[in-house]
């Protein structure tokens, strides 16, 4: 007997399906079937030999396999860095389990087994999942395990954060200076990321401020030097221009 018509010669009667728990039969659907309950079809042929059938209407308490954890987050990492961490892929059924394919979908992720797997009663593996980011943002992706035509799904994942720029002072000022004498004064700059902090260009608009560098790569904690040269008598003010890879991309002191 399948989806509902038979193809034997002989008259087939179903009597009242009996459910285990309290259901409702929509359109010939059983709803509500929790683990451990079961749907039971009581078949009678003309020769009056019974059979029970639940034809996968049961919902196993068993999975088919075990998973050490449904979700891995890994920690962030910098752009080109990699970090690995595994699961463990157990077969707690009392017959062998074969695992068909183990896929993601995309580079940022991977997995150290694609192929087949014959897992014995009992038996387990380890998976590695490796983690390498390309990319400055959050990433996600799903290892799917098919099992029997079954899907056992494990959600990744990870991030590689922005570089941070965090300026000791928003001004600097140097005071009273004797003409065409110099004063220096440094800025602390900070990065709190896992990512480097790259300043691709540091200016001024004048020739009386004049930063000690051109480009700077901060990996945590540095300082810039300012050098005030006055020419005349007079007050001078100055912009300096931070630009850079973070998520601000031009500072301003």
């Amino acid at each position: 007997y399948a989806n509902g018509t038979t193809s034997s010669k002989n008259s087939l009667s179903i009597q009242t399906p009996t459910l285990s728990g309290v259901y409702s039969i929509i359109s010939g659907t059983i709803s509500g079937l929790a683990t451990n309950d079961s749907l039971f079809v009581r078949v009678q042929s003309d020769d009056y030999q019974w059979s029970n059938w639940n034809g996968g209407s049961s919902i196993p308490s068993t999975p088919l396999i075990s998973t050490s954890v449904t979700q891995l987050s890994f920690q962030p990492k910098a752009i080109g860095d990699s970090l690995k961490q595994n699961v463990t892929i157990t077969n707690p059924q009392s017959n062998d389990v074969i695992i068909t394919t183990i896929t993601n979908a995309t580079t940022n992720f991977s997995v150290n087994s694609s192929g087949s797997v014959t897992l014995t009663p009992g038996g387990s593996i380890n998976l590695t999942v490796t983690f390498k980011p390309t990319y400055f943002g959050n990433y996600s992706d799903v290892v799917v395990l098919t099992v029997d035509g079954e899907q056992v799904k494990i959600n990744l994942s990870g991030s590689s954060p922005n570089p941070t720029i965090t300026t000791s002072s928003t001004q600097i000022a140097f005071g009273d200076v004797i003409r065409n004498t110099s004063k220096q004064q440094a800025i602390k700059i900070s990065n709190s990321s896992v990512n480097t902090l790259s300043i691709d260009s540091i200016y001024t608009k004048t020739s009386i401020f004049v930063p000690n560098f051109k480009t700077k790569t901060i990996s945590s904690l540095d300082s810039i030097f300012i050098t005030f040269t006055p020419t005349s008598i007079s007050a001078f003010t100055d912009t300096l221009y931070l630009r850079n890879n973070s998520s601000t991309p031009l500072i301003k002191i």
